[in-house]
């Protein structure tokens, strides 16, 4: 427990947590493929509703705030004062999270009616609306929110004092109790959305019971000051720094996963549930582009922090078109094996392969976002983002409601049509926001090479079928690995070697 609950260097936290959340998005892949074998099409879309609600009620619920324990904790931790500025945040994170949790509690019955239920519900009887479900599926969420609000903070502060080793272990823990406990809760008969919720609360709680008494301790045994020594305790800056957060991912969650919930709202709760299962092969391009960018970000930034501007961003001109090269190469090897893929889910969910395509360029275009953004994060702009997410669901909303219509109207048409539209009302909101964030980096003389914009312009390929998205991606993997319009020689030597060091521990 000592050794876990200790800093750990750059080279090792980016490399374990790397690892880690390999790990953690695997497990979480095969977690909802068994599901969707364990449990009907109509409570799978159920699940995942109540999925991309908790995504944003959890910054609704701490209002950020562990994003910015973990921005000033390093601060405080070096000043003396660490003791002091954990019991001031977890106070605030209590109050608020319990705050927003009464609330929502005592409106389960009218908010879970407007969350969960599907234009077929809507357009039913009263009596056979099923209140009683939304309801507690309403409540289930509030609860798990309010144990991930704990559950973050704590991996919050575990960030904060770089304790990676303990923040790999918490995620590793969670998905593991996670996945057990929705099987095994599907397989014995318990077969709803609102059991696999309330298995997440519990597997939050069990991580943060275990590593609770660790991080209390390593606190207690850090360097401290009296109070009159104590720099000033600048909650301002926290409380400022954590909504600006809790903004940002409200609006990049809603940008993501408002075609889901409108296709419930236009449709039914089986057709939502093909387009969760097809979503989460999809998926696993958006698991790749956040580990890229993780990956990109942290090297990137202890360049700039140690060897400066000039010389960082060449190398994150290369490594960004690297990681881009990869991106691409994945999205379209997922769209070839499109008819195998598909046959590991139950027969019906053949109904949601049309929004197969477009649903890889959509997480395809969410990592080239995540990468560009690198380049505002470092210059300390990051608030730029929010507004650029803000465009993307404001466009997600309108694109939504041409493609598919009215909540509980009929001019949806077919449910490939629906699914095509969800899909593609997506793929507009990121392009959307894409744009604003070249907008940005263009007015803060930002923007990347030329080279980069074959690649993102490639992008659009798998959404239009791997006929088109397997030559263009094999001519520029061939331009990559060869001649200097993707990668320069230089640039394909170097680019083995940061890796290596980060896998190995050194430093770059």
């Amino acid at each position: 427990m000592n050794r876990l609950f200790r800093p750990d260097s750059v080279a090792l936290s980016v490399g374990v947590n790397t690892l880690a959340q390999a790990a953690v998005r695997g497990i979480g892949l095969v977690r909802n493929w068994a599901i969707a074998w364990l449990i009907s099409a109509q409570q799978l879309g159920m699940f995942g509703v109540s999925m991309l609600v908790l995504n944003v009620l959890l910054p609704l619920c701490a209002a950020g705030l562990y994003e910015g324990v973990a921005r000033y904790a390093p601060a405080h931790e070096a000043a003396g004062g660490l003791p002091r500025f954990a019991r001031r945040a977890a106070t605030m994170a209590l109050s608020i999270a319990g705050c927003v949790t009464a609330i929502l509690l005592l409106a389960a019955a009218p908010v879970g009616r407007f969350l969960f239920t599907g234009a077929a519900e809507m357009s039913a009887e009263v009596d056979a609306v099923p209140l009683d479900e939304t309801a507690a599926l309403m409540r289930a969420s509030t609860v798990c929110a309010f144990t991930l609000a704990l559950y973050h903070l704590l991996i919050g502060f575990l960030r904060g004092m770089r304790m990676f080793r303990a923040v790999s272990v918490a995620e590793l823990l969670t998905a593991v109790v996670f996945t057990l406990l929705a099987v095994i809760g599907a397989w014995l008969g318990r077969a709803t959305a609102a059991t696999l919720i309330w298995c997440y609360a519990l597997a939050t709680i069990l991580s943060f019971v275990l590593l609770g008494p660790g991080l209390y301790g390593a606190m207690k045994s850090a360097p401290s000051k009296s109070p009159t020594e104590q720099p000033p305790a600048q909650t301002s800056r926290l409380i400022r720094f954590s909504l600006w957060s809790a903004g940002t991912a409200i609006t990049w969650h809603a940008m993501l996963l408002y075609p889901m919930w409108y296709l419930l709202k236009t449709t039914d709760r089986e057709t939502a549930g093909f387009f969760f299962g097809v979503r989460i092969i999809a998926h696993v391009v958006q698991y790749f582009g956040v580990l890229l960018t993780m990956v990109v970000y942290s090297h990137a930034a202890r360049s700039w922090e140690h060897e400066g501007p000039q010389a960082t961003m060449p190398r994150l001109e290369w490594l960004t078109r690297a990681s881009l090269l990869g991106l691409l190469i994945a999205a379209t090897a997922l769209s070839v094996c499109k008819p195998i893929l598909i046959r590991l889910f139950p027969a019906g969910f053949v109904e949601g392969a049309v929004a197969y395509d477009p649903l890889l360029t959509l997480f395809l275009l969410s990592g080239v976002v995540g990468l560009l953004t690198i380049r505002l994060n470092l210059v300390e702009k990051s608030r730029l983002v929010f507004w650029s997410w803000l465009v993307g669901v404001a466009v997600n909303i309108v694109a939504a409601y041409c493609l598919l219509g009215e909540p509980g109207g009929s001019s949806v048409g077919s449910t490939s049509a629906a699914l095509s539209g969800a899909a593609w009302s997506g793929v507009f909101g990121v392009g959307a926001a894409l744009v604003v964030v070249v907008a940005m980096l263009h007015r803060n003389r930002l923007l990347p090479d030329r080279s980069t914009w074959l690649i993102v312009a490639a992008a659009i390929g798998p959404g239009l079928g791997w006929t088109i998205a397997l030559p263009v991606t094999t001519v520029l993997t061939l331009l990559a690995l060869s001649g200097v319009l993707v990668l320069t020689p230089q640039e394909r030597n170097r680019l083995i070697a940061p890796v290596r060091s980060l896998w190995k521990g050194r430093a770059g």
